[in-house]
């Protein structure tokens, strides 16, 4: 038993060291893109790299998928030296085919603007002369290579660092059961890091998840990774929407929305500014107690904004009702009540308006 726990503990670091060199080219993108992905500080470099970590697990797991079922086999000559050197070959044949799309992408990039997927295939399809543009690629960006061979060396390196211990299993009822039951376990584990953690219940993440975890549309294309890009658009129908259309336009799966966000400015008069704090409690009251208010999402009423013409004061909240005619139809009538508590505090919605001072000579 204590040597299975060698052996998984080796499987752990083989797949740690993969993080390393994910960093890197992360860091290596960055800087032959750093024209066109801006990032203001040494804090948020750090912050949207350790957002990346989510798509970097996902795409390193499913990468060492076959790798890791092998290594959970408890064969009677895991630990020798042939059954590693072939371990060895089946890790690096996958992990390098994969990693090496990310080196392909700080070129890519910058004519594409997106993260390289499998639209690369259907653009290579129709080129006439493919080995031509390889041997352009190669000679005018050389040093990308020469990044990618320095890469794969250090991570050799770092792999054969790894030593496992020999050993000869014992096939008895208890390591059996404890091989079957960590397995299991272990597999769940995995499973769990290519769907993109525990949270994403109904469906894996996907490439627009991206743009959910960072606040600047083009850092989405940052926190991603190509081997997960390439991944997810695989034998696929692909979408393709432009980073800037992101930031205009909002993206909505109907069928897998959970609920639809209420978001209103209602701006009152200057002259009922005495009644603001009782109408925002009323407000509050008011959607606590309604049962299509999902409670369980954040709900806020604040006082905003000192307006040209209004007191602005601001509801945001999440409606349970996914039904598009039964969410307007709600939505109506909560402004309506909204409006009700405004009269009965004696306050007005304001509209614009212009004040004329005029001076008596």
């Amino acid at each position: 038993m204590y040597n299975r726990l060698l052996s998984y503990k080796t499987l752990f670091l083989r797949l740690s060291i993969a993080y390393i060199f994910y960093f890197f080219a992360r860091v290596l993108f960055y800087f032959y893109n750093s024209n066109m992905i801006l990032i203001d500080s040494f804090q948020e470099f750090i912050y949207l790299c350790f957002v990346g970590l989510t798509f970097d697990t996902s795409a390193i797991l499913y990468s060492n998928v076959l790798f890791i079922l092998i290594s959970l086999i408890p064969f009677k000559n895991y630990s020798t030296d042939k059954f590693q050197k072939r371990m060895m070959i089946l890790y690096f044949s996958t992990n390098l085919i994969t990693y090496s799309t990310n080196f392909f992408d700080f070129i890519y990039y910058r004519f594409s603007q997106s993260r390289l997927t499998t639209r690369v295939f259907d653009i290579l399809e129709n080129e006439t002369n493919k080995m031509s543009l390889a041997g352009s690629f190669i000679y005018n960006y050389w040093h990308v290579f020469i990044f990618f061979f320095v890469m794969v060396f250090l991570w050799i390196k770092l792999y054969k660092k790894i030593e496992i211990k020999k050993y000869k299993p014992t096939y008895n009822f208890k390591f059996i059961s404890f091989s079957l039951i960590s397995s299991l376990l272990i597999i769940f584990v995995c499973i769990i890091g290519m769907r993109g953690g525990i949270g994403n219940a109904t469906r894996p993440i996907n490439m627009v998840d991206a743009h959910r975890y960072v606040d600047k549309s083009v850092h989405a294309d940052f926190v991603l990774n190509s081997p997960f890009c390439f991944i997810r658009t695989f034998n696929k129908n692909p979408v393709y929407v432009p980073n800037s259309i992101f930031a205009t336009i909002p993206i909505e799966t109907p069928s897998r929305m959970t609920n639809r966000q209420i978001h209103e400015v209602i701006g009152i008069r200057y002259d009922d500014i005495a009644q603001m704090e009782s109408i925002i409690e009323k407000v509050e009251d008011l959607l606590a107690k309604n049962e299509h208010i999902d409670n369980n999402q954040p709900c806020r009423v604040n006082f905003d904004l000192f307006n040209a013409s209004s007191l602005d004061f601001v509801i945001w909240a999440f409606s349970s009702l996914t039904d598009a005619g039964e969410f307007k139809k709600f939505k109506g009538k909560l402004l309506l009540d909204i409006a009700q508590i405004i009269a009965d505090h004696g306050a007005e919605i304001a509209y614009p308006t212009q004040t004329l001072h005029i001076q008596k000579s």
